[in-house]
């Protein structure tokens, strides 16, 4: 019946209303507003009055004319100043300069208004440069923020709008993501103030929880080493798994040490397989004299699962047990670590595991079609040469000594 709003004059403390159907003798007319209480405490309640007045409708026509209620005392406020009832913030994440998530509460004993501006303030030992807070530095919310926050690292503040009505005395929750420092800090003392609403707050100090206390240097919490055979002066794939306690992005490197004793020559381009191979940009820089192994990063290697890669080394000569890898990360502050397991381990003597020949005739002078299956115990290499030996010495098929024998069959290619 009203139109769904009203005009409201604030120098008058007027509010008027127009009705656009009629209504009837007898119908009530209820409706709500929000009006922010006066700034200061101990205001006296206000008589508020409701006019109502009908322009003349004609001759013979009965209107309401003008009319007059009081209606009854609307309280004023009371002695309790706006307040926040509960202002918190807490950090995950110690890694220096690795990825804090910044968790901040607010509960106020007032409504948080669209439009509103909560700023957070004295966060400036952060490393995330200033812009918008979007991946890598995620921001999320209940609901009661604009999805973006805005951050300045100058001032070491974040923004956080507010986007629907936060009733009083609810909460209101917001998380996202900054840089801790880059190198061994306390942790900071946060503040909070309100603006953009007619109930505005100053800044006033959080309670804090280890907010950017940088304390760990970064590692691998994970690295592990396997391979797939431990044949002496075969070919091994090696597989590493490989976790950060802070994600690596370009232009980072994991550098693998201690490789000694392969056969394999130098390459700067040696080939990476497996899951975590792209994000490595699918191939390594390998050193054979230092025994070291460079992958550049190009993707993201993350911190919350284990990336998998893998290579192949030739195995040396003489039996071994392996030798101990340690794994780093470029930067001065990133702390190296001893791989679990060991790599290049041989111990076993090269074998075919299954060695099978069949034969379809023995008939004389029939065309004999002669299948073998082998199995080998290692990794044999493109240009590897398989020779069999003691066949019977008649001719096969008018090949001639030296000439191309044709096979068939599942290898054949």
């Amino acid at each position: 019946a009203l139109g769904g709003s009203a005009a409201w004059v604030r120098e008058t403390g007027t509010i008027e209303l127009l009705l656009n159907q009629s209504v009837a003798r007898g119908d009530m007319l209820n409706f709500s507003f929000f009006l922010v209480n006066p700034p200061m405490p101990g205001t006296p309640a206000s008589a508020p009055v409701v006019r109502a007045w009908e322009p003349p409708c004609g001759a013979g026509c009965r209107g309401l004319g003008e009319a007059e209620a009081a209606l009854p005392p609307l309280l004023g406020t009371a002695d309790v100043n706006a307040t926040w009832l509960d202002a918190s913030i807490g950090s995950m994440g110690a890694i220096i300069g690795g990825q804090a998530t910044i968790t901040v509460t607010l509960r106020a004993n007032f409504a948080l208004l669209p439009g509103a501006r909560v700023s957070v303030e004295g966060l400036n030992a952060s490393s995330t440069p200033s812009g918008p807070l979007a991946a890598p530095f995620p921001f999320t919310s209940s609901g009661a923020f604009e999805p973006t926050a805005h951050w300045n690292q100058t001032e070491g503040v974040v923004v956080l709008t507010v986007r629907d009505r936060v009733p009083s005395r609810a909460s209101a929750e917001a998380s996202f993501v900054l840089r801790n420092p880059l190198s061994p800090s306390p942790p900071a003392s946060p503040s909070v103030r309100l603006s953009g609403q007619l109930i505005e707050m100053e800044s006033e100090a959080m309670t804090a929880f280890s907010v950017l206390h940088a304390r760990d240097p970064p590692s691998f919490a994970e690295c592990a080493l396997s391979q797939d055979s431990f044949v002496v002066g075969g070919m091994a794939r090696v597989t590493v798994r490989l976790r950060p306690t802070d994600f690596l992005t370009p232009p980072s490197s994991v550098t693998l040490s201690g490789l000694a004793g392969s056969t394999t020559p130098s390459d700067p381009a040696l080939p990476l397989f497996g899951a975590g191979a792209a994000a490595f940009g699918g191939n390594a820089s390998w050193d054979r004299e230092g025994g070291t192994l460079v992958m550049n990063v190009s993707g993201v290697v993350g911190d919350a699962a284990a990336t998998e890669v893998s290579f192949y080394l030739g195995q040396g000569a003489r039996a071994t047990n392996g030798t101990e890898v340690n794994a780093t990360a470029s930067g001065a502050r990133f702390e190296g670590r001893v791989c679990d397991g060991a790599a290049l381990r041989a111990t076993e003597e090269g074998r075919f595991e299954v060695r099978r020949l069949l034969y379809s005739t023995n008939r004389t002078y029939a065309l004999n079609r002669i299948t073998i299956t082998l199995q080998p115990n290692t990794n044999l290499g493109g240009g590897a040469t398989l020779t069999i030996a003691q066949l019977p010495a008649a001719n096969a098929s008018g090949v001639p000594t030296g000439g191309a024998m044709p096979l068939s069959g599942p290898s054949a290619a």
